[in-house]
């Protein structure tokens, strides 16, 4: 049964390659124009395009373009694209082109690869969208002992119908991950929004976890990565699922805790030039920001930068525009210099001549 996994590639060729190559140059050219779609887009139909380009990004990345936006290979491919500079350029680009091209548009744009882009993260946001009665007032879902029995369930009979036909691979660590996310999901129904607030950095770890497994020359595959790879993986089809179903229960739980791409960008939005700010003198503590967070990262004007997404939910429901989005490199300081200069050349009086 779990050999028979369909594949999904509509086209199973390199689209628009380098070179005669297998560097795949469409995906770096789909990455930059849905990332484009998040900058020039206007505020009134922002969280439209949002929409559009999350299922654009599914529907290009899942069954056109072999290129892979898993949570693991976007680490693990530029480690090994490293070894290869020098030796073999091209192939340097195809493993690293990716990550660094999504780095690059963070540090400018922000993080909005994970509240736009990311198809792992669209997947938790579409089943929490589909079962919103199972959310209270503020959209965080009912974490119930049940639901987290439930889904223990259905990990442990898939892992024993899997384990039963194969040898466990290396390749198939992404399942110590979707247990991780299972015992966290418990730790977060005894502690609450305490043990929700500090077991975020374990995404931190996470991070350094792929990227020593990879150092050492061994591979893990991202959950979703059958889909990108187009390969037959049960166990990353298994680990998708969890991380599906655990939105249920905890809005992308999985983006919260363990994703160790979404730590990077976390990261990345501390220093990117473009950020989600709050001015507390507007702010009159509504509750309509929280309300709408996805992660939690913003509560009552209280705004944690490594947890955002950059979804603009909160800017786009803030009732006196306490929530905004700045973008830090618009030449606010030039503007001010040029009128300070001008200021000089005035006659003494304070009149133009």
């Amino acid at each position: 049964m779990l050999d028979t996994f369909p594949t999904w590639k509509v086209v199973h060729e390199i689209v628009i390659p380098y070179a005669g190559s297998y560097v795949e140059l469409a995906a770096l050219l789909a990455v930059g124009a849905l990332s484009a779609v998040a900058v020039v887009v206007p505020p009134a139909k922002r969280q439209t395009a949002r929409k559009l380009v999350q299922l654009t990004s599914i529907i290009v990345f899942f069954f056109f373009i072999s290129s892979c936006l898993g949570v693991f290979g976007l680490i693990r491919n530029p480690i090994y694209g490293l070894t290869l500079i020098g030796r073999e350029n091209v192939s340097c680009l195809h493993y690293m082109g990716i990550s660094l091209a999504i780095i690059c548009l963070s540090l400018v744009v922000g993080p909005f690869f994970c509240g736009w882009i990311c198809p792992t993260g669209t997947l938790q946001e579409a089943v929490c969208g589909l079962f919103k009665r199972t959310r209270n007032r503020k959209k965080r879902p009912a974490l119930s002992l049940t639901g987290i029995l439930l889904l223990t369930m259905v990990f442990l009979i898939w892992i024993q119908l899997l384990y039963s036909q194969k040898i466990f691979f290396v390749e198939d660590s992404n399942i110590y991950w979707t247990a991780a996310l299972l015992v966290l999901l418990v730790a977060v129904w005894g502690g609450g929004k305490v043990a929700d607030r500090r077991l975020r950095v374990l995404r931190k770890f996470s991070f350094m976890l792929v990227v020593a497994i990879t150092s050492i020359g061994l591979s893990t595959s991202s959950p979703v990565h059958f889909v990108f790879s187009n390969e037959n993986d049960p166990a990353s089809v298994l680990s998708t699922v969890i991380i599906i179903l655990a939105a249920l229960l905890v809005s992308r739980a999985w983006c919260r805790y363990l994703c160790p791409w979404g730590w990077l960008m976390g990261k990345i939005a501390t220093v990117s030039s473009r950020k989600i700010e709050v001015d507390e003198s507007l702010c009159i503590r509504c509750g309509q920001c929280s309300t709408v967070c996805g992660t939690e990262a913003i509560e009552e004007g209280n705004h944690q930068l490594t947890a955002c997404i950059h979804c603009c939910r909160c800017v786009d429901v803030c009732p006196t525009r306490a929530v905004t989005l700045l973008d830090k490199w618009k030449p606010a300081v030039c503007s001010t210099r040029a009128v300070t200069l001008a200021d000089k050349w005035k006659p003494a009086g304070g009149k133009n001549s």
